[in-house]
């Protein structure tokens, strides 16, 4: 179970940050202007029959681009200790699911992308960017769907 919740979590967190959660998210709360966050929103019971939503945010990210000849690839990570939901023994629960002890941060690398398809994808305004997530020591192949604008 601690190993679902674990995956969940961290699918939960880049998705967000990806942007497929923005219809979920309202952007006007969660982030203030000019802010370069991520955050993530899930679904906690309290008591065995309470449930709340539970919004968390970083803005402790760090992004870079790597080129090799035409192709480029993106590396995204932060720090998980840096995951703030306003409840800080939920905060100290999370950081625990995600083995910050051994892992401490979250780190997203994509396939290489070649010049064709960074052209494609700034001019149709969408694209599918495949690549690693990295959780808890542990890697995920992943494909985001993206709308950028």
């Amino acid at each position: 179970m601690l190993q679902n919740l674990r995956t969940l979590l961290s699918t939960v967190i880049f998705v967000y940050f990806l942007g497929l959660g923005t219809q979920h998210l309202d952007a006007e709360e969660i982030f203030q202007q000019g802010d370069h966050c991520l955050a993530y929103q899930t679904e906690e019971t309290i008591l065995l029959f309470v449930d709340s939503v539970v919004v968390g945010k970083t803005c402790e990210i760090s992004a870079r681009v790597e080129r090799e000849g035409q192709n480029i690839r993106i590396f995204v990570s932060f720090p998980i200790r840096s995951l703030n939901s306003g409840v800080g023994m939920r905060d100290e629960d999370v950081t625990e699911i995600l083995s910050v002890e051994s892992h401490p941060d979250i780190r997203f690398v994509s396939d290489f992308l070649t010049g064709e398809q960074v052209g494609t994808a700034l001019t149709q305004g969408t694209t599918k960017l495949a690549g690693v997530l990295e959780v808890a020591g542990k890697s995920y192949k992943v494909l985001f769907p993206l709308k950028l604008s």
